[in-house]
C-alpha cells in the first residue's frame, strides 16, 4: 500500500516538473517577453555621471569613408564633406554636456539596447517583435554610438529605417529618440557649423 502511495506521489511530482519546464520552454521560445523585460531592469545606473565615462558617435550614409560625429576621448568634432573626405576639429566637451548626454543614455535606456544584441533597424524590429512588415530606403543613414561606462564598453548600432518603422514599440521610441538628440548636439556646436559646406551628394 505504501508503494502504490509512493508511486502515485511520484507520478504527481513529474507531472507538475513538466508542466514548469513547459511554462520555461514557452518563455524561452518568446525573445520577446523574456529580452522587453531585461531592457527595463538593466539599466540600473547612478544619477551622477562616472569619472570613467567617455563615448564616440558617428553617423552618414557612407560611414566607413566618410561621416558626422564626436569623440570625447579625441576631443573632436566631425563632418562629413562627401566629395571632399571627412573634415574634424577640435572639441572640448563641458562637464554638464557629459552629464547631459550619460543622463540621456538612462532616460532612453540605452544599456538595455546594447544588450538586445541586434543592429535596431526596421528589417530587424520586424523580426525581433514578430510584426509583418519593415521600412526600407536607400540611401540610408547609418549610426554608431560607443561608450564606455564603469569599465564595460557598449555599442548601440543601428539605421534611420527604425524612425519610419510601421509599428510602434518602446525599442523604437528610445532608439530615435536617443539618436535624433545625438544628431542635434553635433550639429548644434560652433565647430562643426563653422566647417565647410559638404559638396556633392548620395544617391
Amino acid at each position: 500500500m505504501k508503494y502504490i502511495k509512493f508511486i502515485a506521489l511520484a507520478v504527481c511530482f513529474f507531472m507538475l516538473t513538466a508542466c514548469n519546464a513547459d511554462e520555461n520552454i514557452d518563455t524561452e521560445e518568446n525573445p520577446i517577453t523574456t529580452v522587453s523585460e531585461n531592457v527595463l531592469t538593466t539599466n540600473i545606473l547612478p544619477e551622477k555621471c562616472p569619472e570613467d565615462f567617455s563615448f564616440s558617435f558617428i553617423y552618414g550614409y557612407n560611414i566607413k569613408e566618410n561621416y558626422n560625429g564626436i569623440d570625447s576621448d579625441l576631443g573632436t568634432v566631425s563632418k562629413d564633406l562627401i566629395l571632399n573626405g571627412t573634415s574634424s576639429a577640435p572639441y572640448q566637451i563641458s562637464d554638464e554636456d557629459m552629464q547631459n548626454i550619460y543622463s540621456e543614455i538612462i532616460n532612453q535606456n540605452i544599456v538595455g539596447l546594447c544588450n538586445l544584441g541586434i543592429d535596431i533597424t526596421s528589417h530587424n524590429l520586424a523580426i525581433f517583435t514578430g510584426n509583418d512588415g519593415a521600412y526600407g530606403q536607400m540611401p540610408c543613414e547609418e549610426y554608431i554610438f560607443k561608450f564606455s561606462l564603469n569599465g564595460v564598453l557598449y555599442t548601440l548600432k543601428g539605421d534611420e529605417t527604425t524612425f519610419n518603422h510601421p509599428n510602434d514599440s518602446e525599442i523604437k521610441d528610445e532608439f530615435s529618440s536617443f539618436i535624433k538628440y545625438l544628431k542635434r548636439f553635433v550639429e548644434g556646436t560652433s565647430e562643426f557649423q563653422s566647417m565647410p559646406k559638404a559638396e556633392g551628394g548620395y544617391d
